[in-house]
């Protein structure tokens, strides 16, 4: 009969205290803003988090403009999804997106309303004012358009003293890690 040796499972080697753990947890808008919910909890910070649903007539051959004012006082950090919904779609119905302002379309100059349109807000994911939607619709036929959001509404004491600075930090981390300076890039 062969003889079988049990050898205790080698233990990984202790990290000693103070030494910085070589895995790291990178930073997103939505991770900034999961911090923040639990923040809010323990600190009381004034937050909110509505899902905007709207919905309104687009007659045939007339262009009709809904905005959406973020609260006074208050900030929306969440990056997506936007959803662009319709009862009637057609190439003839365009549909331009604006943050805070109209230089910042994240349609970049319209999209054709042939399909539901699910989008990021990209660079303008914070918006302090409001987000517009105009349609044209072109077509002979009336639509009812439906737009949809999640907010991540938070006060602009915490934008300011909070988000921005986590942002910041997180986007310099990453140009170190790579090895750019972003002042240096253009």
């Amino acid at each position: 009969m062969m003889e079988t040796k049990m050898e205790a499972p080698a233990q990984a080697p202790a990290v000693p205290l103070g030494r910085k753990d070589p895995c790291v947890i990178p930073l997103t808008v939505e991770s900034i803003n999961d911090f923040i919910d639990v923040m809010s909890v323990m600190h009381k910070w004034r937050i909110t988090t509505p899902l905007i649903r709207t919905t309104f007539l687009c007659q045939a051959g007339m262009t009709t403009v809904a905005t959406v004012n973020v609260l006074s006082g208050y900030a929306c950090t969440r990056s997506h999804p936007l959803r662009i919904e319709s009862d009637y779609y057609d190439r003839n119905i365009k549909v331009y997106v604006y943050v805070d302002s109209e230089s910042n379309d994240l349609t970049y100059g319209g999209l054709s309303l042939t399909d539901e349109i699910v989008m990021t807000m990209g660079k303008f994911f914070v918006k302090r004012n409001y987000v517009r939607v105009k349609v044209e619709n072109n077509s002979s036929t009336d639509a009812y358009v439906t737009i949809t959001f999640p907010c991540h509404m938070i006060s602009l004491a915490v934008l300011d003293k909070v988000f921005i600075p986590l942002l910041r930090k997180a986007c310099m981390d990453i140009c170190s890690y790579i090895g750019v300076d972003p002042e240096k890039v253009e």
